[in-house]
């Protein structure tokens, strides 16, 4: 499902906004696996791998070359 967001304090952001890599490594890695992964490269790297994403946050034009991916990855 996309959902375009045009507000940054969106309560969905938080994950993106509120925390440094650092702290949210430390408040949710070791539980969750959680990280970002900040390129496409890496995006279809992991999914490739098996990892499921909770969410992915980008702008307009990254989503039809992503598309494929995203939908490997629902």
């Amino acid at each position: 499902m996309i959902i375009e967001l045009d507000d940054v304090d969106d309560p969905r952001l938080a994950d993106y906004t509120s925390l440094t890599d650092v702290a949210l490594r430390r408040r949710l890695e070791t539980e969750r696996g959680l990280y970002m992964a900040e390129s496409s490269k890496v995006i279809v790297r992991a999914v490739e791998a098996g990892h499921a994403p909770r969410s992915f946050l980008m702008a307009p034009r990254w989503y039809d070359e992503l598309r494929p991916v995203i939908a490997a990855a629902t």
